[in-house]
């Protein structure tokens, strides 16, 4: 499907940077980079005008913890010229923290998020999808993942927030389950900390993202959810209105839709490695009808619905829960030089990849930022 006007979008996403950078065009209305630079704009990105019509065309996404007026949105759309869709999603953060029911109450969820149990077990061997984290709370293995091309480890991969104590190379067990569903160590100790990408404070990220070494590779199960699938490869690229679903600690198997791609995102890390506020760029924003991403979820992988690909890992949300906000795993396996285990040691068959309608694609990491990326990884203790 050809989008007419994604070279204006283009445009008008580079202006957003630009303003946010403080080098806004001569031309440009202060009030709308007041607006852009409000503290209630929390994400902005590329998606369909219409994220229920496949036919829409391409549209510059704004995700806001407050609602705009009618005015507000006027005005962005005529500065950049170009159409917006506005999202009011509330502020975004880390999802890898205790599950506590007051949080889900002050939601609106009631106890629809602890229905599902059985992704906070203690597996042994143990696939993706089932609770894993530190003595203090609990997140999700995305992938079992194998080092290529030696083929010779297995490795857990989540996010850097969940397999790591406070964003350092410090020390940190990991515990199947997590700390947050009963994990006690030495009982459940799995294996520990092996490399992470450090998150930073005064600079743009790009993943929240790490790996842990099982103390055998007994301890893992090359297969994912509840079902043990064999995946068959991750995607190197996945499209604006594709359909996924995901194994998570909390939600458990649910379903979304991609909303938005090549978005810069400020998530709250709160006390976490002193981090407070802090910027992604390039991320995915994944929409659920239900919850898709709350406590509990960080680290979970997204997959094509159609073939169950590997896609995006999970590392934020509302606390509603029905936006996830997520990395393409691409970038994760590049970094990481990794690919998708499966049973006997074998890799993945392919990482399948098109270009057609680039801007409502994930992007494509450049081979200078590929390489920044696996510089950025660091080791644990």
């Amino acid at each position: 499907m050809a989008v007419p006007n994604q070279a204006q979008v283009k445009r008008a996403k580079d202006t957003v940077a630009a303003v946010l950078k403080g080098k806004a065009p001569e031309d440009f209305a202060p009030e709308a980079t007041q607006i852009i630079r409000s503290e209630e704009v929390v994400g902005v990105g590329v998606g369909l005008l219409d994220s229920e019509e496949e036919n829409a065309g391409a549209a510059l996404v704004f995700y806001v913890s407050q609602p705009l007026t009618r005015a507000q949105e006027e005005i962005l759309s005529k500065q950049l010229k170009v159409k917006i869709r506005v999202e009011v999603t509330g502020e975004f953060f880390p999802t890898d923290e205790p599950a506590f029911e007051e949080q889900y109450s002050a939601a609106g969820l009631g106890h629809w998020a602890l229905i599902d149990r059985e992704y906070r077990k203690k597996m042994r061997p143990c696939p993706a999808g089932y609770s894993v984290g530190t003595r203090k709370w609990s997140g999700t293995i995305g992938l079992i993942v194998i080092n290529d091309p030696q083929r010779t480890q297995l490795y857990i991969c989540s996010n850097n927030h969940v397999l790591n104590n406070d964003n350092s190379t410090g020390y940190t067990e990991i515990l199947q389950p997590g700390g947050a569903d009963g994990g006690i160590s030495p009982r459940d100790t799995i294996g520990r900390l092996d490399r992470f990408i450090r998150l930073e404070k005064k600079k743009d990220n790009y993943m929240d993202a790490a790996t842990a070494i099982p103390r055998s590779n007994s301890l893992l199960d090359p297969r994912y959810g509840r079902n043990k699938l064999v995946l068959p490869g991750h995607y190197l690229q996945y499209r604006v209105g594709w359909r996924l679903w995901k194994a998570g600690r909390t939600t458990g198997d649910v379903e979304g839709v991609v909303d938005s791609v090549h978005t810069d995102v400020r998530v709250n890390y709160g006390s976490y490695g002193g981090l407070g506020v802090i910027t992604f760029k390039d991320q995915t924003i994944v929409k659920g009808v239900n919850p898709v991403s709350i406590a509990g979820d960080s680290g979970s992988c997204w997959l094509r619905k159609d073939d169950n690909f590997a896609c995006a890992i999970n590392y934020a949300g509302p606390r509603d829960g029905k936006y996830s906000i997520c990395f393409p795993i691409n970038w994760f396996m590049s970094a990481f030089k990794c690919k998708v285990a499966r049973p006997g040691w074998i890799t993945e068959d392919n990482s399948p990849s098109t270009e057609e309608d680039a801007l409502l694609f994930s992007s494509l990491l450049p081979l200078d930022d590929a390489e920044r990326l696996a510089d950025a990884v660091e080791y644990g203790q």
